[in-house]
Parts: C-alpha cells; structure tokens; sequence
C-alpha cells in the first residue's frame, strides 16, 4: 500500500514510489483532510493501476509486478462480485507473500503461501482455506492479463500450484445426533433451525433466509450461494420449525457449540448438518442425482464427495443376495 497518515496534519499521504519495467515511478499527493481510510485506500488502487498503466507495455512483461494486478483486480473486478469484500480481505492478507515481487515469481508465491499460510488466529490453515486463497491471487492476475494486457501473451498463473484438497465427507450429522443436539438446546429458534438444516439440507444463510408459501408446503430461496434461486418441499417433520423465527448464526453457534460438548459430539459443526442430509437422502435409497437436487449444488461433480456414502449402501444392498428371510 502507498497510502500513510501524516503525523503533523493528520491526513492522508499517497506515497507512490515503485519500479516498473526498469522504470522508477515517484508520485507524491497529499489527500483531503476528510477522508477516512476507506477513501484513502480507493484512491491508492486507483491511482496505482494508472500508474501502473503509464508505464506499462514495455519492457519484459514477466518483470511486472503482481502487487499492480492485484490493484488493477481490486478496483475493477471486485466491487462487482457478491461477495468481493472477502475477496478485497484475502488479497490483503497474502501481500506480504506477493509485495514487490514480478509475475515471474508466482510459482514460488503460491508456494510460500502453502507453507506459511497462517488465519488470524494464529493457527495454519486448513489446505482448503489456503488452496482458495491461492485461486483468488490467481483470479485477481488472470482478470489483469485477460482485461488490462498484463503479463504478455502467455498466461502468468499456468505455472502456480495449489494443495491437494480432498472433498469427500465423512463427517456428518446422523438424524439421532440432531435430535439429541435440539432436545438438550433450550433455545426454541435454536432447536427449529436444526431441524430446519437437516430435513432441507441448506446452508445456515439460505434457510434462514426461506419464504415460505402461504399453506407452509414448500419455501424459496431467492439467492443462494450458487446466484441460483431455489425452491423447494418442506419436509413434514420440518413445517413447524419453518414456522419459528430463525436465530443469528452466532447465537446458533453459541448453544450449538454448548451442546455438542455436553454430548461429546466434538466433530460436529452446523455444516455437518447439511451433509447429514445427503447422507439420510443415500441410505434410504437416493442417489446423487437426488442429492444434488436437494443441495442444490450447481454441477454433479460438487455431488461426487458423497459418492462413497452411495457405494456403501450397493455393498449393503448387494449383501442381501442369496440370504434367506428369517
């Protein structure tokens, strides 16, 4: 970042002072005394991507810096997307692994990040959480090179590499432990929600956000998290929790969490909830056709960490041939 606030005067400096293409760029600007940090950092991603823009073209492409594709990613594309605040939160995190570093070295970038990826709690991350922050550097460079001519004619990302992530599920909530969990909960919207998560197999954001219609037979989603709208049956042993206000998710997580230590169910978290769903949906004879319908996940493939659920329940069934009826 180019921006810091003047002690004396206590406004706002942007500071531009950076080698681009075997150019050095130096811009000084003292900025209204009103704006907060906020407009700050706005004209900071502005004003860099045009500097950035004077000075490209020339010169080896792969010498440009990712820090200026990121700033280019930053006031171009983010503020369109959904959810382009986590986007914004992510990138800012990562730069000190990209800050002044070419286009050149994303390979050793997205290595170090692997490495030393660290949440703000101060904990590793999982290699979920650091395979997504590598893919939102990589979306940020590949819009520049796409949109902005930035990096040559070769595309700069081929060359990054992501952790290995296995999205099978074995982690899930069975319709016992749900029961147990909402009988030991006191919270009525508590209770409702879990029964409302397991017989939907939503998400915590979009069954609290259903509408549900005037004779409480079905519900709708307008947004999902997919930017698909989705209807859907209630399922009968879920209408009266329909009809209970919905809880936040911190105070679901609050009792939900209380819970679950009380009854030594460790492993569990609200999410499990939903792939207790495609779970019940295989082993009562569904198949992931089904699932991804119920989910509503946008590809077949998203369906596929459930398959092996679906494998056992043929071994299951096939394990009835040949045996008499007792």
């Amino acid at each position: 970042m180019s921006i810091h606030r003047d002690k004396a005067s206590g406004s706002f400096v942007f500071d531009f002072d950076k080698r681009i293409n075997s150019q050095r760029i130096r811009v000084t600007k003292r900025l209204p005394r009103a704006w907060n940090q906020g407009q700050a950092d706005a004209y900071d991603r502005k004003m860099s991507a045009e500097l950035y823009a004077q000075a490209a073209g020339v010169g080896d492409k792969s010498t440009e810096l990712i820090e200026n594709a990121v700033a280019l990613y930053l006031m171009h594309r983010v503020p369109k997307l959904k959810h382009g605040r986590d986007y914004a939160l992510e990138l800012k995190d990562m730069e000190p692994f990209y800050s002044g570093r070419p286009l050149s070295a994303l390979a050793d970038v997205s290595k170090a990040i692997q490495v030393r990826s660290i949440k703000r709690d101060g904990t590793m991350a999982a290699p979920a959480t650091i395979k997504n922050r590598i893919s939102y550097l990589r979306a940020a460079v590949n819009y520049a090179w796409k949109h902005h001519n930035f990096g040559g004619e070769s595309k700069p990302t081929e060359r990054m590499s992501v952790p290995e992530v296995s999205n099978t599920s074995h982690v899930y909530a069975t319709r016992e432990q749900m029961i147990k969990l909402a009988l030991h909960i006191q919270h009525r919207g508590v209770r409702a929600m879990l029964r409302r998560l397991f017989y939907s197999g939503k998400r915590f954001t979009e069954a609290s956000q259903a509408i549900v219609n005037a004779d409480g037979t079905a519900y709708y989603i307008p947004d999902t998290k997919n930017a698909l709208p989705d209807w859907q049956p209630i399922h009968p042993k879920a209408r009266t929790a329909f009809q209970v206000a919905p809880p936040t998710y911190f105070v679901a997580g609050y009792h939900f969490a209380k819970a679950r230590k009380a009854l030594n169910m460790n492993t569990l978290t609200i999410h499990k909830l939903r792939h207790g769903t495609a779970t019940a949906i295989l082993q009562g004879g569904g198949d992931l056709k089904d699932v991804q319908a119920v989910l509503n996940h946008k590809s077949a493939q998203s369906a596929m960490r459930y398959a092996h659920f679906a494998e056992q329940v043929k071994v299951k069934a096939l394990g009835f041939i040949g045996k008499k009826r007792a």
